[in-house]
């Protein structure tokens, strides 16, 4: 019915897409609202700490690790403010912004009406790639589009650059801190023989 060529029994798909995702996000909000409302009611169960001695150990090495993370991200915020940072850094982080914002206005702005040419192909849900894009899986931009894209990627790798080369995001002899506890330990309730 989604492919019909009968301009009523597209929208009538159109409508029941429509309905349909309306109706998810409702079950969405519903479930959200009983899932606090058990949390609110439970509040006093749920906050006891728990009798076994497995899950209490479990419980006390989150609460330990939450307190290191804390204590790495309060370590970065300090290190990374624009006082402290070097002008490499600084040129990282300002390219990176320049480049999302460019990208974003771009992505928004009617660029079409400038260049000529649409930034991305107008797809509807009924509508088939394999026509829209001519058999080509590339041609779902035109070149503003992939301008956009290029500065998203461009903006995602100088975070990435700028992130690593934080020096809060490293050890004191500059090796990486491992985001994950160390696997070598062994599990609670394991005996290290």
């Amino acid at each position: 019915m989604l492919f019909a060529d009968d301009p009523d029994k597209r929208a009538l798909g159109d409508t029941a897409v429509a309905i349909a995702g309306v109706l998810q996000m409702i079950a969405v909000l519903l479930a959200g609202y009983y899932i606090q409302e058990t949390i609110e009611k439970h509040h006093e169960e749920l906050m006891k700490p728990p009798e076994d001695k497995e899950d209490l150990a479990l419980l006390e090495e989150q609460e330990r690790y939450d307190k290191e993370a804390e204590t790495k991200a309060e370590k970065f915020q300090n290190e990374t403010t624009l006082g402290k940072l070097s002008c490499c850094r600084k040129a990282a982080l300002y390219c990176g912004l320049f480049c999302g914002e460019i990208g974003s206005v771009m992505l928004f702005a009617p660029v079409s009406s400038l260049t000529g040419t649409p930034s991305f192909r107008k797809f509807e849900i009924t509508d088939s790639p394999s026509k829209i894009l001519e058999g080509k899986l590339l041609n779902f931009a035109g070149w503003p589009g992939w301008v956009v894209i290029g500065l998203g990627l461009l903006a995602s790798l100088l975070s990435a650059i700028f992130y690593y080369w934080c020096p809060g995001n490293k050890s004191g002899d500059g090796k990486r801190i491992k985001e994950t506890p160390d696997d070598s330990r062994p599990l609670v309730g394991e005996s290290s023989e």
